[in-house]
């Protein structure tokens, strides 16, 4: 999943057999980034990065983040 290009529509995958929702960070340019499992993100349409631990503690993400909401 990693390095792959997350689809601009995305709205959701399965695990198994059970419907995934999005999860969406809305971002203040209309963009958002999706999350997904703690540990994958990415602003649809773009690369998918995956961390080594909770994205809460990834410098990628939190940097992310704070340009999605400024």
């Amino acid at each position: 999943m990693a390095d792959a290009r997350l689809a601009l529509g995305y709205k959701g995958c399965l695990e198994g057999d059970q419907a995934v929702k999005a999860d969406n960070l809305s971002c203040s340019s209309g963009q958002r980034i999706v999350r997904y499992d703690d540990s994958f993100f990415a602003v649809a349409g773009g690369t998918i990065y995956e961390t080594s631990g909770p994205l809460e503690k990834d410098k990628e993400y939190l940097d992310m983040v704070r340009t999605c909401r400024a």
